[in-house]
Formats: structure tokens, sequence, C-alpha cells
């Protein structure tokens, strides 16, 4: 038997975040630089979400948050090496979470926090054996530019691709199609009378 879904767990999407890659990208790189940073989401209407992100020092970012009722916070940064001479940063889960050492932060109700102490799963997470089975026989019809209806015919080699890699495709395609018979045979048996 196939364990429940958690349907508590919110999903890493769900919230608000803020992703150190994409404002050392956006231009935030020396203390005294500053951003505005927009959130769009279904449930807060038609005026997005901002809050103002200023580089303190090195190791400190200050955000103000506008209109969303979380609290101004100051967030630890943190670096390390890179293979050719560089540095890379990070953020450090707030005093108050697990102080790991992490690239996202999630908006929670006191301040950001990681994917973990926000309690937030990816998708393929909660999903069963089935559908991650499933998820899996598409995939390899997608890399043969295919489409999702797993009743049809496995689509023909695209050109320029290896005979080598379109037959592991269509082997991995047969595999899961095959676990997909055997686990809809245990989960619905009256069918398969």
């Amino acid at each position: 038997m196939e364990p429940k879904m958690d349907t508590m767990r919110q999903l890493v999407g769900s919230r608000n975040s803020i992703d150190i890659r994409k404002l050392v990208r956006a231009g935030l790189r020396q203390p005294g630089d500053s951003l505005v940073m927009r959130w769009h989401s279904s449930h807060q209407g038609p005026e997005p979400d901002h809050a103002v992100v200023t580089m303190l020092d090195p190791e400190r970012l200050h955000i103000i948050h506008h209109e969303s009722g979380m609290p101004e916070e100051v967030l630890d940064l943190t670096y390390s090496a890179t293979a050719f001479g560089g540095h890379r940063a990070w953020f450090v889960c707030s005093k108050l979470g697990c102080g790991k050492r992490v690239a996202v932060l999630h908006a929670a109700f006191k301040g950001f926090r990681c994917r973990h102490c926000s309690h937030l799963a990816y998708k393929s997470q909660l999903e069963q054996q089935y559908d991650r089975v499933l998820r899996k026989a598409r995939r390899a019809r997608h890399r043969v530019d295919g489409d999702n209806n797993i009743l049809a015919p496995f689509p023909p080699k695209p050109k320029g691709m290896h005979w080598h890699t379109y037959d592991a495709l269509a082997r991995q395609e047969m595999a899961a199609l095959e676990t997909l018979c055997a686990a809809s045979r245990k989960r619905w048996p009256a069918l398969h009378q």
C-alpha cells in the first residue's frame, strides 16, 4: 500500500522567496547597493508585494517589506570559494532557524527561513509511486519530441539523435509502463479480472 500524500505541507512556490543568486545578477554586490524586489501571486490582488533590499556590508542584507505585514529584517550572508578563484554568496538561515547555508529563503510569519524551517516541500516529494513512474515514462517521450499520451506508440527517432540514445529512451519508457501496469493491477484489481 502506498503512503498517503502529506496534504498539510505547502509547496515551495506557494510563498514569496528571495534568491541570493538573482540578487547578485541584479547588481547587489557592494555595501550600499540597493534594489526593489517584487513578488506576484494570485492571492495578493493586482498590486505586487515588494521589499527594498540593501547590502549593509559584505555579511548582511537589510530588507524592508511594504504592505506584506512581515517585519523588517537583516539577513546574514556567507561565502564559499569557487573553482576559478572567485566566491559565491549564500544566505544563512535566520538566527531563529537552523543556521544552514542556502541560496533561497522563503517568507514565513516571522521573517525569511530556509525550505526546511518553513516546512515546504517540492511537488515531486509529495508524489505517490504511481505518479512518479508516470512522470518518468512521459519524460522519456518528451526527450524524443513526443506528447504526454502514454497509450500512443513511442514516437519515431528525431533527426540527429543517436540510435543508442533512442533505444535507451524506448526501453526506459517500456520499463516504466510495465511498472505502471503492475502498480495498476495492485491498485485496481477488479479491472484486471
